[in-house]
C-alpha cells in the first residue's frame, strides 16, 4: 500500500506527528505564534482544524513525549513520531514511522512502534 508521497515530500506540520512532535516540544509562545500565522487545512474529517484544539493536541503530545497522527493526512494512515533531543532537551527534528492502519489497534501499534523510536531517538542524544 502506497501513500503516494515521496521521501522528502514537504507537509503541513499540523498533520504529521514528526511536525506536531516538533512543534510540541517548543515552548507554549512559539506555539501561539506558530498557530497565530498558520492557516489549518483539512485534509480528511479526522483533520486538526481547530487551533484550540491542535493546541490542546500540542500541550498533550509535550507532556507525554511523543506524538501521533491518524487520518489527518491521509485516510488509512497512521504516523507515530518522538522528538530528537541534545543534551540539553532542544529539538532538532524527529524520527517517525508512518503506516497503514489496516485492522491494527492504535494502543497495539504504540505499544509495537514507539520503544523503537524512543530507543533511536535517546541513541542519537549525544550525537547531537
Amino acid at each position: 500500500m502506497a501513500s503516494g508521497y515521496m521521501p522528502g515530500t514537504r507537509m503541513p506540520a499540523q498533520v504529521t506527528a514528526a511536525g506536531m512532535i516538533m512543534l510540541a516540544c517548543g515552548d507554549e509562545a512559539n506555539v501561539d505564534a506558530w498557530l497565530q500565522a498558520h492557516d489549518l487545512r483539512s485534509f480528511t474529517s479526522y483533520t486538526k482544524a481547530s487551533k484550540q484544539g491542535l493546541r490542546e493536541e500540542l500541550m498533550t503530545f509535550k507532556r507525554q513525549g511523543w506524538a501521533i497522527s491518524e487520518q489527518q493526512l491521509e485516510l488509512n494512515f497512521r504516523g507515530i513520531a518522538v522528538p530528537l533531543l541534545d543534551r540539553n532537551n532542544s529539538v532538532h527534528g524527529a524520527i517517525s514511522m508512518t503506516m497503514p492502519i489496516n485492522r491494527e489497534e492504535t494502543d497495539h501499534a504504540i505499544g509495537r512502534i514507539l520503544p523503537v523510536l524512543q530507543e533511536a531517538a535517546q541513541t542519537l542524544r549525544p550525537l547531537l
